[in-house]
């Protein structure tokens, strides 16, 4: 005679499953679209002025790490096109005070950022690095901790526009070329003062 095995009872694991599970149901999905990031277009114009955005308003140290700011913005960009994009702008690194290399872009290339931008960035900077401050004729010199000197002169650039033929940096002195010996003296006071913001 055979014998016969009561039936095991199920698991609690399987039948909290059915009881939590009724036929026919699925697993909730996350709506993505909802998800969403700034839109920006997918052209090399726009990419690259967003790269110039970035890298005047924050200290980008490496391409990956400029590879995410741009993911923020909705922007996919390979290490290889990121390259090219610094290249064609002219970005080079510049040591800042601490010692630390970041990105930085000339003043004259097609998308530069706003005026007050880079003139909050000016007095924040002035306020960190002047030392010493002075001018004669047409001439603006601007004294910095050692290895300072090109970090303020790439903000001078941005800052001054047209009101500057240009700036040469050292290691730890810039010397602008005013358009009159009027302008080197009010922006040499100004830059004493704290820099508020400059006239048109």
């Amino acid at each position: 005679m055979a014998s016969t095995s009561p039936p095991r009872a199920a698991s609690s694991r399987s039948l909290a499953s059915r009881q939590s599970s009724p036929p026919g149901a699925t697993l909730p999905t996350t709506d993505r679209s909802s998800m969403s990031v700034p839109s920006v277009p997918a052209t090399k114009v726009a990419r690259q002025a967003a790269v110039v955005r970035i890298l005047r308003e924050h200290p980008v140290k490496s391409q990956a790490e400029l590879a995410e700011h741009l993911a923020r913005h909705g922007i996919s960009a390979t290490q290889a096109t990121l390259s090219r994009d610094l290249v064609e702008l002219g970005a080079q690194k510049l040591r800042r005070p601490d010692g630390t290399f970041t990105y930085d872009v000339p003043t004259d290339i097609p998308v530069p950022p706003e005026t007050s931008t880079a003139v909050v960035r000016l007095a924040r900077l002035a306020a960190e690095l002047v030392v010493a401050a002075d001018h004669s004729a047409n001439l603006l010199v601007l004294h910095t901790p050692p290895g300072a000197a090109q970090y303020l002169g790439s903000a001078l650039d941005a800052a001054l526009g047209a009101k500057a033929l240009g700036t040469v940096a050292g290691d730890d002195t810039t010397l602008t070329v005013m358009r009159s010996s009027d302008m080197a003296a009010d922006i040499c006071a100004r830059i004493l003062a704290g820099l508020p913001p400059l006239d048109e």
